[in-house]
């Protein structure tokens, strides 16, 4: 009996390819269908999707949450990511080159820390509302199963050009493509050729199975540099990208136009349809038909990447708590950790620290067969050394660590034994000041 999986990618195969919604030149994201092709092979996902985002809204809107308006999120947050580059051409692999993929990881972290320097362009009347996420993006450095890796891997297909339809395919190594790393534990970014124009793909928060989940990008809209498309060369398809894969919504609601569709966030004003441009303010609309208009500048529109510059922050809000419920795993990936050697993966059977994250303490319990040496070091996120301990001749015993007076970031705890170094990513959360 055909399982569930290949059910899936076949009848996804069987789709007809998708067309730009507006009939323009590119079609910036087919989020929208991709999604809804999910919920139509299994109907299940449309209520719990629903669901989720129900709650999310309610807890951006609740009292509980509006601290992050007022810029008191004080923990960032770093996601490790992985570049799948599926090529068919030497063109498209030459282009998408280890520069071309820092570029965009660049962007991104730029744009979700509102350090991006066109910010200068946002309307003065939206500019209080930008935010800085508190989200930033890593390149994995380590491997799934601990080896040593650079965040990129690449792979010669036969496909020429995938369709919304069929792109799951290139999430499967038996399909021709490359298999996803533990999406609990990383954000994949597949960099490949799609055809009809579309420029991002996205599997949002439980819209589909986790061997799918992740996001997939046109390579010609892909980080910064010459050679790109015109009008979308500045790494935005990406950050758009990584707006849906954190919970967001198009700003307009896809709505087509009726004006009573939304995006669940309150910040953002009511909108028609996309911008396929780079209008000049007010851009005013039938939903909102009055200055300062509709937020062309904000990165969920679908206006030229050199005229988007923003995120909200209700939208920041939204992100941070899809990442603390839907995705919370990733908050203790070690995919950005230095790798594990031989001794280092040894190392990780005799060692276990919990809680993570932690309000108080952090306990370090060690059950070594013979007595070690061990220095223990705890460093924050800027390499800083917060706490040393010297253990002699240890075996089986508990290593209490107190973390009540640090405030709320990511840490690391550092093992050394005989020069074999470990180390483990923690963090320190304390109920209230999130």
């Amino acid at each position: 009996m055909m399982n569930v999986l290949s059910k899936l990618v076949l009848t996804l195969f069987a789709l007809a390819p998708t067309l730009s919604l507006y009939g323009q030149e590119a079609n910036r994201c087919a989020t929208v269908e991709y999604t809804q092709d999910k919920k139509n092979l299994f109907p299940g996902l449309q209520a719990t999707e629903q669901e989720m985002s129900r709650q999310v809204h309610n807890m951006v809107q609740s009292a509980q949450h509006k601290k992050y308006a007022q810029h008191s999120v004080s923990t960032v947050i770093t996601i490790p990511v992985v570049f799948h580059v599926v090529y068919n051409t030497t063109t498209h692999n030459n282009s998408v080159s280890a520069t071309r993929i820092q570029s965009q990881l660049d962007v991104l972290n730029k744009d979700f820390s509102k350090t991006n320097t066109d910010i200068v362009n946002i309307p003065s009347v939206w500019q209080p509302l930008a935010a800085n996420t508190q989200i930033q993006f890593c390149m994995a450095t380590r491997k799934p199963n601990g080896d040593w890796t650079n965040g990129i891997e690449r792979r010669q297909t036969a496909m020429t050009a995938y369709t919304t339809g069929g792109v799951d395919s290139v999430k499967f190594t038996s399909l021709g493509g490359l298999d996803a790393w533990d999406p609990t534990q990383y954000l994949n970014i597949w960099v490949i050729n799609f055809a009809n124009g579309v420029l991002g793909v996205t599997q949002m928060p439980l819209t589909g199975p986790l061997s799918t989940d992740g996001i997939c990008i046109q390579y010609t809209a892909f980080g910064t540099g010459s050679g790109l498309l015109a009008n979308y060369n500045k790494g935005r398809t990406a950050t758009h990208e990584v707006g849906h894969w954190l919970g967001l919504f198009h700003i307009w609601g896809d709505d087509n136009g009726t004006c009573v569709g939304s995006d669940s966030i309150s910040d953002t004003p009511n909108q028609a349809t996309a911008h396929f441009n780079c209008p000049s303010f007010p851009a005013v609309d039938s939903c909102s038909p009055v200055s300062p208009g509709t937020m062309f500048v904000n990165y969920m529109d679908y206006s030229y990447d050199r005229c988007m510059y923003m995120f909200t922050l209700e939208q920041a809000s939204r992100m941070n708590i899809v990442l603390s419920t839907v995705r919370t795993s990733i908050l203790t990936s070690v995919g950005c950790n230095p790798a594990i050697g031989i001794e280092e993966k040894e190392l990780e059977r005799f060692i276990a620290c919990y809680p993570n994250p932690s309000d108080e303490w952090i306990t370090v319990e060690l059950d070594f067969p013979v007595a070690q040496n061990m220095d223990v070091s705890f460093y924050d996120a800027m390499g800083r050394l917060l706490l040393h301990e010297e253990l002699r001749q240890a075996t089986t015993r508990q290593v209490r660590l107190p973390v009540s007076e640090f405030p709320n970031g990511i840490y690391y705890l550092r093992f050394t034994i005989d020069g074999n170094t470990l180390s483990k990513r923690m963090i320190v959360s304390h109920p209230g000041n999130n």
